[in-house]
């Protein structure tokens, strides 16, 4: 079994464009190991199937690494990240991004620093908190350059958590349905002020089945993802606005105080 889920991570990663080292192999393994071990006591997923796990909850995250979204010492949020998806795997993955790994649940956040400590991931922190509270400790030069989420909610509330935790040209990388109707719905969000340019990018599988005219006006496609039946979309911050309320706790007091808000989803 682990012989076969590493040769179809490899071929994953291959379809992308990501060569997966051995380290990084053994490293999504071994959370996988202990996804399969703890999700009856932490239900920490509705999965039950080791490869629909391996193929949901890892190789799927491999989506966000495409595109040339992250480089080297950013900072990078995994807003809902549940059992630690998809930050986890991108953590593994880019050890050259530090990854903060948000979410409400303490008895979730409890686990995700075991998977840290046992992996380990020094690149890695996970914080208990919601993303309301966090924004409103964090100072300007602790905002994030990308957050990430693989859809614990619509797309405009997503910005909307989103906006006050990003650096000026900061992005928002979202997984979710090609033909989702919530795009319509976030667009009074995207044409405000906070937001500029979305964009969507679709492997070639997917082209053909997105060649509406409105579609196209809305996204630039122009980027491979396996899946044919989602697009990452991407929405980015304008440089010139912010509209989080700043204060002057820091990065470690935000941790410790975070760490305090936990609450059971």
């Amino acid at each position: 079994m682990e012989l076969n889920s590493q040769k179809r991570l490899c071929q994953a990663g291959e379809q992308r464009g990501i060569a997966l080292s051995t380290t990084q192999l053994d490293g999504l393994m071994h959370y996988l190991a202990l996804l399969l071990r703890w999700r009856p006591h932490l239900n920490l997923t509705g999965l039950r199937d080791a490869e629909r796990m391996l193929d949901v909850l890892i190789v799927e995250s491999l989506d966000f690494l495409q595109g040339d979204f992250f480089l080297p010492g950013m900072r990078m949020l995994d807003l809902g990240t549940g059992a630690g998806v998809p930050g986890i795997p991108l953590a593994t993955c880019r050890p050259d991004v530090h990854v903060t790994l948000l979410d409400r649940s303490e008895k979730k956040i409890t686990f995700l620093r075991r998977v840290v400590a046992s992996l380990p991931l020094e690149n890695c922190q996970p914080c208990c908190s919601t993303a309301e509270d966090l924004a409103h400790c964090l100072r300007p030069q602790e905002y994030f350059d990308v957050v990430v989420s693989r859809g614990v909610g619509s797309v405009a509330y997503l910005m909307h958590l989103a906006a006050p935790l990003l650096k000026p040209g900061g992005r928002l990388l979202l997984r979710k349905p090609l033909h989702t109707p919530e795009l319509q719905e976030a667009e009074s969000l995207r044409a405000a002020q906070t937001w500029g340019s979305v964009e969507a990018f679709a492997g070639p599988m997917m082209l053909e089945s997105q060649s509406q005219g409105s579609s196209k006006i809305f996204f630039l496609m122009s980027l491979a993802i396996e899946v044919p039946s989602f697009l990452m979309y991407i929405a980015r911050k304008h440089t010139s606005t912010h509209t989080s309320g700043q204060s002057a706790l820091g990065i470690e007091r935000r941790q410790q105080w975070a760490g305090s808000m936990g609450k059971s989803r």
